[in-house]
């Protein structure tokens, strides 16, 4: 089977861009001048950046500051989307009504212009904070998290786009294959050594993922993806990243992050563990009507083998090598369990 011949061309590619993506650092500050100049925004702090993986894979900056007399946050990317992320919140805020789930209000949108090299956005500022810490203890988070998640999936029943004819195993397919590609390309070695656990992921994926069609969901749900206001609103960040996907990915996500942050002295088969069983017993008890467990079951297969490949090695950019090899070695031994 042929996995580059499936088209998932409206849904935004982001991880696939890596090779060709120059970093927006060196170009930030005259694009940053280049709109408070057209806009009035008043620049005051940065607040946050995304990055592909490295740091010198700078796509998106925001900074705090004011516009027209308010607290505002300017969005600078330098990343084409296919689909631009004003028009997916649009299409989110017409299901939001009064639900108590929203992204942020934008109050200036420019699209990516291909002359400029950038798209920027002006929104306000979320005086709130995150859902949950990844550093917390999984009892707290998934207590958070989930009733959130139930307002979500009840506030958006319609996609935002049609549904693409490519299937779970299809797209499964394409997906491990582009994350293999990348990861061997990276870290060549590193990925060889691997192949044990991971040619066992991929190989358990392909043989137990179902040929039925995905689901339009929010596939970055980290609990800080999520800020819940002074006025008891969620706030949903990282739009760009709604698409379609396996069933029972979304709720892996907050669990999958919650094992990349786990402090150093933590990082333990037994940490993980914990953390992947608390959330998998609140599943059962508590989301079943709307996610079956097994398919959630099979994505934390899915969330390892891209963890393994890609997400632990990009730490060695911030972290020794003997502390990144713990956060893997606990990984290797969490999906070794999961397999049986």
């Amino acid at each position: 089977m042929c996995w580059q011949d499936y088209d998932l061309s409206m849904d935004n590619q982001i991880v696939n861009k890596y090779l060709e993506h120059p970093d927006f650092s060196p170009h930030l500050q005259a694009c940053l001048e280049q709109v408070c100049a057209s806009t009035g925004f008043i620049p005051e702090t940065e607040i946050k950046r995304r990055c592909i993986y490295d740091p010198n894979k700078v796509w998106r900056v925001c900074v705090a500051g004011h516009y027209q007399g308010r607290p505002a946050v300017l969005r600078l990317e330098n990343l084409k989307l296919e689909v631009d992320d004003e028009q997916i919140r649009q299409q989110f805020r017409l299901q939001c009504g009064h639900s108590g789930v929203r992204p942020p209000q934008t109050y200036f949108a420019q699209a990516y212009d291909p002359e400029k090299g950038f798209a920027f956005y002006i929104e306000e500022l979320i005086q709130g904070r995150p859902i949950f810490d990844a550093a917390q203890d999984p009892d707290t988070a998934v207590k958070k998290f989930l009733p959130f998640y139930r307002l979500l999936r009840e506030t958006v029943r319609h996609p935002f786009w049609e549904k693409p004819q490519t299937t779970e195993l299809e797209f499964s397919g394409q997906q491990m294959g582009q994350w293999y590609d990348l990861a061997f390309k990276k870290y060549p070695e590193r990925t060889t050594r691997l192949s044990p656990i991971t040619d066992k992921l991929r190989g358990r994926l392909i043989s137990h993922t179902p040929d039925t069609h995905l689901r339009f969901q929010h596939a970055h749900l980290t609990g800080n993806d999520v800020h819940l206001n002074e006025q008891g609103e969620y706030i949903v960040f990282a739009n760009h990243f709604w698409s379609w996907r396996q069933n029972g990915y979304d709720i892996t996500f907050p669990i999958w992050h919650m094992w990349l942050q786990l402090p150093v002295e933590k990082r333990e088969a037994q940490a993980i563990k914990n953390i992947t069983q608390t959330w998998m017993d609140a599943v059962y008890d508590s989301v079943r009507d709307l996610i079956n467990p097994k398919d959630v079951e099979l994505m934390l297969l899915n969330r390892l083998y891209g963890a393994l490949l890609l997400d632990v090695p990009a730490k060695l950019n911030y972290e020794p090598a003997e502390q990144v090899d713990q956060l893997e070695n606990a990984l290797i031994s969490e999906a070794e369990r999961l397999l049986g």
